[in-house]
């Protein structure tokens, strides 16, 4: 058993994407990952392939009775919390419903409250790390992203609150904020002219592959970060620096 093996690490909408290669990560690294997500065969087939060190716990962080649940299958401290579920219902504001935005903010911003308010007992180590995923759309308008954008902006918010509530306790909060980025979502969903023209402002020119989000993730999760707190990394291609355009 390594040292890593000693502590667990949470990791939500841990089924696909960079919430996986995020779990996949901390298990290369000899760690015990406990991966919650609501879609039970992904989550089955992810726990297959990743091994004896990743327990699954299918759970709708949007239900906090579902998230106390889950975390009972860990008899064990947990030092790293990352929230990474996520939704997004992409329609103009007029047409965003009711519904749209209660299920979006339900998972995107209350899921990060419900998971932190279960986990925050179990984080009895010297020190611990919560790290959240947000969005580019946190601080740059897009259309068609007003409940999306809202819940990241909220995420923004709630890390700095947490970063300073937490403090005494050894616990570090920081954020995230990917932009676009190759997983099975944006495959499936933007169409090649979508990703010309989001190549075409991003100055790196291209959408970023997952392991250089989990990059970003590791670095809070790890000793280096124990001075940081409080912030939002953009790992973003260039994109909320860039202006209108890249070129002249």
């Amino acid at each position: 058993m390594t040292e890593n093996a000693l502590e667990w690490v949470l990791v939500t909408g841990a089924a696909a994407g960079i919430g996986r290669a995020i779990a996949e990560s901390f298990v290369k690294d000899g760690f015990n990952v406990l991966g919650l997500d609501r879609d039970a065969d992904q989550l089955g087939q992810t726990a297959a392939e990743l091994g004896t060190c990743f327990k699954s716990a299918v759970a709708d962080v949007a239900a906090p009775q579902e998230v106390r649940a889950a975390l009972e299958q860990v008899d064990a401290p947990i030092s790293t919390v990352i929230n990474n579920a996520a939704i997004v219902r992409a329609r103009p504001f007029e047409d965003t419903t009711p519904e749209d935005w209660s299920a979006v903010l339900g998972v995107n911003l209350l899921g990060v409250v419900n998971v932190v308010q279960a986990a925050l007992p179990r984080m009895t180590g010297a020190s611990g790390r919560i790290i959240n995923l947000s969005s580019h759309s946190a601080v740059r308008g897009s259309y068609g992203r007003a409940a999306y954008a809202a819940s990241k902006g909220g995420v923004n918010a709630l890390t700095r609150v947490l970063s300073v509530e937490l403090a005494a306790r050894g616990i570090t909060v920081n954020a995230v904020a990917p932009g676009p980025v190759e997983t099975p979502h944006s495959i499936a969903n933007h169409s090649d002219a979508r990703r010309a023209t989001w190549a075409s402002r991003l100055p790196v020119g291209r959408y970023a592959e997952a392991p250089e989000i989990v990059s970003a993730v590791r670095y809070f999760a790890s000793p280096e970060a124990s001075y940081i707190t409080g912030q939002v990394l953009a790992v973003d291609g260039g994109f909320t620096s860039s202006g209108l355009t890249n070129t002249i």
